[in-house]
Parts: C-alpha cells; structure tokens; sequence
C-alpha cells in the first residue's frame, strides 16, 4: 500500500510540473481555446472526473489527483491547492479566486501521532453554482450547498447550507495536548509540558444572508435564514 500511495504522489508531482510550466510555442499561433482544450486533456490524465470545458490556472498543486471530481464548466484563478487524501467532489459552474485551498487531509493533534506519521482524510464536498473567494481555506469533512457564496479570506469549518452567502472564521484556543517526553525538545524551548495556545479571535464563521434560489434548482421548504452546521473537528 504505502509503495502505491508513493507511486500515486510521484505521478501528482510529474503532471504539476508538466501542467505548471506548459505553455504553447508562438509559432503554433495558440488561442485561449487551443490552450484550453490541452489543458483540459492534462486534467483528464490526472483526476478522477473532469466535466467539460473546465480551467485552472496554474500554479495547481494536488496530492493524488484521483480523488478529485470536477463538475462541467469549472473555474479557477491561480495557485488552487487541493490535498485530495479522500474525496474531494466540486459541482457544476463552480468559479474558484486565486490562493483557494481544500484540505481533504488532517492529522491528529495528540504529538504522537504525528511522530508516527499518521495521516487521516475526511471528504470535502462543494455543490453547483457556488463561488469561492480568494484565499479561502476549506477543512476536511466540509460540505458547502450549491449556489453559495464564500466571502474572500474565510475559513470554512462547518457545512454550509444551499443558497447561503458565508464569511469570517474563527481561532480561538480549544484544548491542551498532552506531553510526549524529551524528543519534543528540538521542537521548542525549555520543558513543554502543556503548550497554552494564544490565538486571537476573529469572529465566528457564519451565514450572513440567504440568497435566491435559481428558479429550475430551487426546492420546496422556502428560504428562510438557516444556521451553518456543526463544526468538524
């Protein structure tokens, strides 16, 4: 297995310099269509489903590439970093700003496990119609609803609800860890025994309005206000 998952990262890193550093020669006369069209082919090499006319611009980082599923029509500004270690699933006419990241990946925060290299995923999942701003970052175990909104610079750690708009994020100091002996040392100064985390709150992550519901996708229950979903942890 761990010679499997090593084999499918050294593919990732192949196709991110390849997609990374192509560009077509001038003498070829390349359109955007043209380079559109291999771009595309690119991803379809690489991720699990490819929808039609979709494009990323480079700089796209990913850590397999075959747990990723990319609805039709999807758009994405520079530097989108997917850690695709479970499934990572984006719908139909999604538009991506620049720096977007989608953490499917996580690790415990006991130390040990982490000196053991323990790595863990938990699903992402984003529906049609939804824009996400710049700089957002996604945690594992996400879903956003379709036709959403998410406000440039948040951190989405709960579900978002369909047809929201959502902005903010939340760091606060949550629990202690527990000491794990001398070989933590090199890491800090002094004897760790219990680490104090001093986080500044930025307000939490919330729904701030509800917006209306494309006329053909909009279901029965009305659109009052609901709120955003339990925080994963």
């Amino acid at each position: 297995m761990e010679s499997t998952l090593t084999s499918a990262r050294w593919k990732a890193r192949t196709f991110a310099h390849k997609y990374n550093h192509y560009f077509p020669a001038p003498e070829t006369n390349p359109t955007f269509d043209t380079v559109q069209a291999e771009r595309q082919g690119m991803l379809e090499g690489i991720l699990g489903h490819v929808g039609p006319s979709c494009f990323i611009e480079p700089p796209f980082s990913i850590d397999y590439g075959c747990n990723i599923s990319l609805g039709a029509s999807f758009y994405s500004n520079f530097n989108l970093t997917i850690l695709d270690c479970s499934l990572v699933t984006i719908g139909d006419r999604c538009m991506f700003g620049p720096n977007v990241s989608i953490f499917a990946a996580t690790h415990e925060t006991e130390v040990q496990s982490r000196r053991d290299f323990i790595e863990y995923g938990l699903p992402v999942s984003i529906g049609d119609d939804c824009w996400v701003g710049g700089t957002v970052v996604i945690l594992p175990g996400v879903t956003i609803g379709k036709g959403c909104t998410i406000a440039a610079g948040s951190v989405v750690t709960k579900d978002v609800p369909d047809w929201s708009v959502a902005m903010g994020s939340k760091l606060h100091p949550a629990s202690r860890v527990i000491y794990v002996g001398k070989g933590f040392a090199r890491f800090c100064a002094g004897n760790c025994m219990v680490a104090d985390f001093s986080c500044s709150s930025l307000g939490p992550a919330k729904v701030v309005k509800k917006v209306t519901a494309v006329p053909d996708l909009k279901e029965k229950g009305g659109s009052a206000d609901v709120e955003i979903g339990e925080e994963r942890k």
